[in-house]
């Protein structure tokens, strides 16, 4: 998922990429993310739960990288990437804890909210739904 975290957003990518402009706390967001590894019940993260029969899933991991490369000013990130690696993913499951991260990132709620969202939340609980643009599958594997 990738996230244009400048002031002003790039004409050229705006379809392609998420425009926050306001700066988001990359620390909050490492945090947040701790609390989605492992095997949780995603019943929050979805978007309608009740449509899927096996709402446990696995999330191995889920890296955050900054490119700093394309701003002028280097102090801040220009392009946030948040990568993630899972046993397999619900409707709408990437971008509802994609939006959960930048929340944490805005300071909406604490980071910590999350693990109360995992344990019994509902999908009320839990984060915005992140944008479709900026949302890309970069490999699929498959074991028979």
């Amino acid at each position: 998922y990738i996230i244009n975290n400048s002031k002003y957003g790039t004409a050229i990518y705006r379809n392609l990429e998420t425009h926050i402009p306001i700066k988001l706390d990359i620390e909050k967001m490492k945090e947040a993310i701790e609390y989605f590894q492992g095997e949780h019940d995603f019943k929050a993260f979805c978007t309608d739960a009740k449509l899927m029969p096996y709402t446990v899933k696995t999330v191995y991991d889920i890296n955050i990288h900054k490119d700093y490369s394309c701003l002028w000013n280097r102090e801040e990130p220009g392009i946030i990437e948040l990568e993630f690696h899972g046993s397999g993913f619900l409707y709408n499951m990437v971008r509802i804890m994609a939006g959960t991260i930048v929340d944490a990132g805005l300071g909406r709620f604490s980071p910590a909210d999350i693990d109360a969202m995992l344990n019994g939340g509902t999908r009320s609980m839990s984060g915005q739904l992140a944008p479709a643009r900026g949302l890309f599958l970069k490999k699929a594997e498959y074991s028979y």
